[in-house]
């Protein structure tokens, strides 16, 4: 008999140990009375019934919930920005001469000096690319305005009418924070990049919007007067780094003459590198970004 209660005990503790291994693997299963999962655009909610309540502690970026069950986080934000570029504007839009050729890379531009991003994002042909597309782009969220560390960054196109999309065409780029506020950071690979004078606050349904007032960019004339209240990046930052220097002239001068290309010393982007670019130089030389946005 004694025998028999010992197999049956230490059967019932394999099986538990069993039982609660599993439960304590990587894949989200939970042992429970209850429960639920959602899913939306915006992330995933799990909850189970059965169980204590515990304290949730969000850092912002990582969830840890005390108890058997660890929720998958995947949460998704969509950002929407506005603002035009100096070299491209014309009348109210830019123009798109380098998408109509067929002249925009295929992959995000930003992997190389001095962004070193290395993000995915892509196309698999240039049909893919929207119609309306004036070139590739790269945003940053920040906690602060002090300091030029990114929490994250991600490339997308900027449209003829200075609206942001997502390498899918899609209006908004889709960050994996948490909602809140932060301060955005708009970056073109021959403009002085800017930052948003506030941190609004994200997800928003109406885009921060660059180009109503030269203040809507942090620091002083970090921005073009295009003409008709209208404001936008600053032209001529030929290497990106921040300041309109001698080094953007030298860059700019081993690509003059050159045409139907994708290059940085285009910067009115019409895909040809010709004396119109060098006056855009001219009328920027020495010209200086705020700290936050300079390599």
């Amino acid at each position: 008999m004694k025998n028999i209660i010992k197999t049956s005990i230490y059967m019932c503790i394999a099986f538990a140990t069993y039982l609660f291994g599993y439960a304590q693997t990587l894949s989200p299963q939970v042992i429970a009375s209850g429960g639920a999962s959602f899913t939306n655009a915006a992330g995933t909610l799990q909850y189970t019934m059965g169980q204590a309540i515990n304290t949730t502690l969000n850092n912002g970026t990582n969830i840890l919930t005390q108890g058997f069950q660890q929720p998958e986080q995947n949460i998704s934000i969509n950002v929407q920005i506005k603002f035009f570029l100096e070299g491209a504007y014309s009348a109210g839009n830019m123009n798109t001469a380098l998408r109509t050729a067929n002249l925009l890379p295929l992959n995000q531009p930003y992997n190389v000096a001095p962004w070193y991003y290395n993000g995915t994002e892509n196309v698999a042909a240039a049909n893919n690319i929207p119609a309306n597309a004036v070139d590739w782009i790269l945003v940053e969220l920040r906690s602060n305005n002090v300091g030029n560390t990114p929490l994250v960054s991600q490339a997308g196109f900027l449209l003829n009418n200075g609206t942001v999309a997502n390498a899918q065409g899609g209006i908004g780029l889709n960050f994996n924070v948490a909602a809140g506020n932060y301060y955005l950071v708009v970056r073109h690979r021959n403009h002085i990049a800017a930052m948003s004078n506030t941190n609004p606050s994200l997800p928003n349904a109406t885009p921060y919007d660059f180009s109503t007032a030269m203040t809507q960019a942090f620091g002083t004339n970090q921005q073009a007067n295009l003409g008709s209240s209208v404001f936008g990046l600053l032209a001529a930052d030929v290497n990106a780094d921040g300041v309109v220097t001698v080094a953007d002239y030298n860059l700019y001068q081993t690509q003059i003459a050159a045409i139907n290309v994708y290059a940085n010393g285009d910067l009115n982007l019409d895909k040809h590198v010709t004396v119109t670019d060098f006056n855009l130089y001219q009328s920027r030389a020495s010209h200086i970004g705020i700290s936050q946005i300079r390599y």
